[in-house]
Parts: structure tokens; C-alpha cells; sequence
């Protein structure tokens, strides 16, 4: 194989191993307050999130949750929307006759 395509090849395996162990990783960095990373002194890489750090390296740290910032103005009030549909009618029950019929007859006098 020729040595451009070793490096791509080891490149590759490289990235997508450090990728998976990221992805590992995240459950516990959301609930972090404070991330450390170590970074190697002569190339620049990345060792890892909150590990101990080798004497080559360099560790950095920060907060990932800052002070509550100060309430926000009110913002404008907005046009009013379009009128809604008619809602139903109001209930009814039995025929619609009903209601206006006729007077029934007079019952008997009382004792």
C-alpha cells in the first residue's frame, strides 16, 4: 500500500475513533459547570475532556454555565389577530319545536 493511502487510512481510523469516544463523552460534559482539556505541548492536539493531563501537555479549563444575564426589555405589542370561526350554537334538546309550542290545557283546582 502505498504511504499516502496509509496516512489517509490511519487518518480516518484516527477521527472516527476519537469521534465515537466524543460522543461517549457527551452525556457527561452537559452536566458539567467546569470543562478541562489537556493539550499537547509540541503539536497542538487534544488529549481528551476532563482527564488528568501529562506533563507535555497543557491543561485548559472554563466554565460552561455563566451568571444569570439581567432581564430583557418588554418587547412590542403586537397587531391583533383575525376574528376566530362562529363557535356552535347553544344546546338544544329533543325537536327544535319544542320550545315554541303551544300552551297546554289548565289542570284542576287544587283541594
Amino acid at each position: 500500500m502505498p504511504a499516502s493511502l496509509k496516512f489517509a487510512w490511519r487518518w480516518i481510523v484516527g477521527a472516527t475513533a476519537a469521534s465515537i469516544i466524543g460522543l461517549v463523552a457527551l452525556p457527561g460534559v452537559g452536566q458539567a459547570q467546569t470543562l478541562s482539556i489537556c493539550i499537547n505541548n509540541g503539536n497542538g492536539r487534544v488529549r481528551g475532556i476532563d482527564v488528568p493531563c501529562l506533563a507535555t501537555q497543557t491543561q485548559m479549563s472554563w466554565q460552561t454555565v455563566g451568571p444569570t444575564g439581567a432581564t430583557g426589555p418588554t418587547g412590542v405589542t403586537g397587531n391583533a389577530g383575525p376574528a376566530g370561526p362562529q363557535g356552535l350554537g347553544g344546546y338544544r334538546i329533543g325537536r327544535s319545536d319544542w320550545a315554541a309550542g303551544s300552551d297546554g290545557t289548565v289542570g284542576r283546582a287544587g283541594h
